[in-house]
């Protein structure tokens, strides 16, 4: 499973549009097996199978338009949390 997170300068969930790079998290049996920062998702190798935004009003368009499913984190802001939200089905899918 491939999430990918727009993360600001602090390492914390921001809009798309005010990101300083990608976080690429790899899960596998319910647990984080890889962590990677990009600062293209363009850049990225993997299929994304969720991109997390904070908001349903992110910039989301073109990954919908790709088929990637989004996921909202409305409370947690660390890559730790989401994750964290993640595994224990605590965000919300669009």
């Amino acid at each position: 499973m491939n999430i990918a997170i727009p993360l600001d300068n602090n390492s914390q969930l921001c809009k798309i549009e005010r990101l300083s790079f990608w976080e690429l998290c790899k899960l596998e049996n319910g647990s984080l097996k890889e962590s990677k920062r990009y600062e293209n998702i363009k850049d990225m190798d993997e299929i994304l199978d969720f991109i997390v935004v904070s908001d349903k009003n992110d910039d989301i368009e073109d990954f919908l338009d790709e088929g990637i499913d989004i996921l909202i984190a409305p409370f947690q802001k660390s890559v730790e949390d989401i994750v964290e939200a993640y595994i224990f089905r605590e965000l919300y899918q669009l």
